[in-house]
Formats: C-alpha cells, sequence, structure tokens
C-alpha cells in the first residue's frame, strides 16, 4: 500500500466502529485549534481508550503493539534524538542502524509526523506501533528531566459552565507565546476541574453547537 492510499487514523477507526462522525469532527476541530495527535485528542476527551486504538492499529498494520516497559534501548539510538523532540512528538527511539531510525509511536499511520522527523533527524524512520503510555514511562525513564502530567483533560464531571462562560471566553483567549498551547490548554482545564465550574454535557454540547452552527 502507497502512503497516498494510507488510511489516517481517524479514518481507521471510524470504519471500526469506535468513535462516530461527531466525535471524529469534534476531535479534528480541536485539533485544528490546538494542535496535537488526533489518536490522543480522541483518548483524552475520553471517546475512545489506548488499547482499543492499538487492537485496531494492530490489525490495519499486521504488528504487534510493542511494550517499552522492560525493553533495553542501545545508548546509540537514545543518542540521536534530543529530549524535546521525543516529548513534542510523544516517540521513542529502539534501534539506529545508521541509516535507519527505529521509533516507537502510537500512531505510525501519521505520515505527517514521520516525514516531519526524517527531516529533522536526516534518516530514514521506521515506525512501530506502542501505547502511548508505554512511550511516555519509556521517555521518563531514559530522558532525564523529561516528565508528562497524567491527565486527561477532557474527562470532566464539575458543574455550571455555562453560568461562567461570559467569564471564560475560550475564543478570545490569547496566549502568552512562551508557553506551548497543549500546555495552557491543560492548565486552564485543570483549574476549571478545581473550581468546579466545567460539566462534562455542556462543554460537548458547545462543541457541537461550535461545529455544527449554521
Amino acid at each position: 500500500m502507497s502512503n497516498k492510499d494510507k488510511k489516517r487514523i481517524g479514518e481507521i477507526l471510524k470504519e471500526a466502529g469506535l468513535i462516530d462522525e461527531f466525535q471524529l469532527a469534534t476531535a479534528l476541530g480541536r485539533q485544528r485549534e490546538w494542535g496535537g495527535r488526533l489518536a490522543s485528542i480522541l483518548i483524552n476527551m475520553g471517546f475512545v481508550d489506548e488499547e482499543s486504538v492499538a487492537s485496531v492499529l494492530e490489525k490495519q498494520l499486521g504488528q504487534k503493539c510493542l511494550s517499552l516497559d522492560n525493553k533495553k534501548i542501545p545508548p546509540e539510538a537514545l543518542n540521536t534524538v534530543k529530549p524535546d523532540i521525543v516529548k513534542k512528538y510523544c516517540i521513542m527511539p529502539i534501534e539506529f542502524d545508521q541509516k535507519t531510525l527505529t521509533i516507537a509511536t502510537s500512531d505510525p499511520t501519521d505520515l505527517k509526523t514521520i516525514d516531519e522527523l526524517s527531516f529533522i533527524l536526516g534518516v530514514r524512520i521506521k515506525p512501530v506501533l506502542a501505547l502511548e503510555s508505554s512511550i511516555k514511562r519509556a521517555i521518563t525513564r531514559h530522558y532525564a528531566g523529561v516528565i508528562f502530567a497524567d491527565s486527561n483533560i477532557y474527562q470532566i464531571d464539575t458543574a455550571n459552565l455555562s453560568e461562567h462562560m461570559d467569564l471564560m471566553r475560550f475564543e478570545k483567549i490569547k496566549p502568552d507565546t512562551s508557553y506551548p498551547p497543549e500546555a495552557i490548554i491543560e492548565a486552564l482545564t485543570e483549574l476549571l476541574i478545581e473550581k468546579g465550574i466545567i460539566k462534562k454535557e455542556d462543554l460537548t454540547g458547545k462543541i457541537r453547537k461550535k461545529l455544527y452552527k449554521d
């Protein structure tokens, strides 16, 4: 199958019945606004779990999901990719033969990321499937100072979102450019959870209205 013919993760999950059209459109809208990996967004929004995503990709790609928890990774692979790159793309280098770098990723169908990494690192990239949680643990274990916050920022169950929307004005926020958008939305959502002003169904309703307004 050529790169042109390969299906994207959203199409694969929808055809497998794991997500519906509205959930895919919602996640794509969030991706357009804030960036990030579509599979991760779908998982964080509570639309699907990572084990189900991996199971579907195993069948689609014809490869087993690799566990990194007890895998020994050679220094030459680790030294090929800087810590900021592995965290930004959430990938784990596992083998390097001077021409090809094998990386673990939660979405081997993400050709845009694969191409970007190949350009940045100057090597051919071979992606293999692994759970994102396993990749993050491996990154934290092998790269000093790289830590991921454990939070599903869209799985929220608090109250009275509609009463506070005038105070928040999400669409008008102009983030400090010294911080990445991913960190800003995560911090904002955590604050709303702590204050008890978000309710999941209200947030979903707002997203639906925004995506499907006349």
